[in-house]
């Protein structure tokens, strides 16, 4: 800036001021004048993604694997399939309940059985125990 336009700006300055002191009036008006407000933008957040995802090639492979099985032979119903997820508590195979319920009934068949034998056993030994006294040993009786 030259210097005429300097003075020129503080003789308008101090005249401005002169101005609003010498009218008290206009001095309380001033003072008692709220701030004008500033305009303000306002903006919604947005979420936004700051990386950017990354694309590989490959196989992902488990970490841990298990072979399950089924305790019994017999047909199974297999629910998942190899790469499904699952959770604790969900099944993941069913043996026929046919197959099962038919392989008690033969346990069960096969203690009776043995029970019979059992009994038929011991009956046997009693008649063997007790014709023991009466049997000839070498033309020898069992009597004494």
């Amino acid at each position: 800036m030259s210097w005429p336009v300097r003075i020129l700006a503080v003789l308008t300055t101090a005249a401005s001021l002169l101005s609003a002191c010498s009218d008290a009036e206009s001095a309380n008006v001033v003072a008692s004048a709220e701030p004008e407000a500033e305009p303000v933008e306002i903006v919604t957040a947005n979420l936004t993604q700051l990386a950017k995802p990354v694309e590989a090639f490959g196989t992902i492979a488990a970490r841990q694997s298990s072979a399950i099985g089924a305790l019994v032979e017999g047909p199974v119903r297999v629910f998942v399939q190899v790469g499904d997820r699952v959770s604790k508590g969900d099944p993941l195979l069913r043996v026929r309940r046919s197959y099962c319920e038919r392989r008690v009934e033969e346990a069960e068949a096969a203690v009776a059985l043995a029970r019979a034998q059992t009994e038929q056993s011991e009956r046997q030994l009693e008649r063997v125990a007790a014709l023991a006294p009466r049997v000839h040993i070498n033309g020898e009786s069992g009597t004494g």
